[in-house]
């Protein structure tokens, strides 16, 4: 989490201007600015209580301020809520889920990170061992699950599957300030305000990307699997930088006003960039290749923070 530099929009009112287009606004809690993929511009106010589907696709995003992390549907027409979780959840940074579609959720406030199995709003797991400041979370292949720490000893924390002890504590020159991890397969990405973007490749080895451009705050990350394109949030700049596969110059960057957590996520046949604004309550949607976002959500969540997404089936 990063509190951020007010820069490209800030508020409500100003983002026709910014995506551009007609805007439709809906009454509802959770409204479109602009109508997503297979989404009508038609206001939906009165969708039926839902629970969360397993073979749906669904948005998690996190709520700094309101201490919730709340879901959505996003297979559903108006993309309704149909959970919120508060139980447990203390300042939410990152998120991720597992492959069995446990949510983790790094709670910055009191250090810990809790896991709620699919469809559950109770954590069955609370994770506090050697953490202080627990600003993400990502899950490995098998199972392992690593915690970016921050506080006078940085690094990343490993925990084994349903184990709250650490297995082991991964420090090193490039781990100072980390803000956001993920997996790629088997290599583990980090971003850090002091060194920028880093990887951890299977054997341990720590190396910085030299990534150019990015400013003095950098956020979340996130890596298109179908072109390699890594993401990169820079609250200093108030964007997301997009780096082709292989450069460590950016192409093109996405305006946002205070970039935290990033995912890339299909939803309904459509590829979205998708990054929650800690400014505000929305969740901004952005096209690959296209320098500007196309969708805005207004979500429940105060000072939008963490986001993860799960796949339909």
């Amino acid at each position: 989490m990063r509190f951020a530099h007010l820069g490209f929009c800030s508020a409500a009112a100003a983002l026709v201007a910014c995506g551009g287009g007609t805007t439709t606004v809906s009454p509802a809690p959770h409204l479109l600015f602009h109508p997503l993929p297979g989404q009508s511009a038609e206001a939906i106010t009165s969708a039926p209580k839902l629970r969360p589907s397993a073979t749906h696709a669904l948005l998690y995003v996190g709520g700094y301020r309101n201490n919730v992390v709340d879901v959505y549907d996003l297979s559903v027409h108006g993309y309704p809520l149909v959970e919120t979780i508060t139980d447990g959840v203390d300042g939410p940074g990152g998120l991720a889920l597992d492959a069995q579609n446990t949510l983790y959720v790094a709670n910055n406030n009191n250090g810990t990170v809790t896991a709620y199995p699919f469809g559950s709003t109770s954590p069955s797991l609370t994770l506090h061992d050697r953490l202080s400041f627990a600003t993400d979370v990502a899950v490995a292949r098998n199972g392992d699950v690593y915690v970016a720490n921050r506080g006078s000893k940085p690094g990343i924390a490993v925990f084994k599957p349903g184990q709250n002890t650490v297995a082991r504590y991964i420090t090193s020159q490039l781990i100072a300030k980390p803000e956001s991890i993920f997996f790629h397969r088997d290599t583990l990405y980090i971003s850090d305000d002091n060194t920028g973007v880093s990887v951890r490749s299977r054997g341990g080895k720590i190396v910085s990307l030299g990534l150019q451009g990015l400013g003095a705050i950098t956020s979340g990350l996130a890596l298109d699997e179908r072109n390699g394109a890594l993401y990169v949030g820079d609250n200093s700049n108030n964007v997301i930088h997009v780096f082709p596969k292989g450069s460590v110059t950016a192409a093109y960057s996405l305006p946002i006003v205070s970039p935290n957590f990033i995912v890339v996520a299909e939803i309904r046949h459509h590829t979205s960039i998708v990054s929650a604004d800690f400014q505000s309550q929305n969740a901004y949607f952005f096209k690959p290749s296209n320098p500007n976002w196309y969708g805005v959500f207004q979500t429940a969540a105060e000072e939008a923070n963490g986001v993860a997404f799960q796949p339909a089936d």
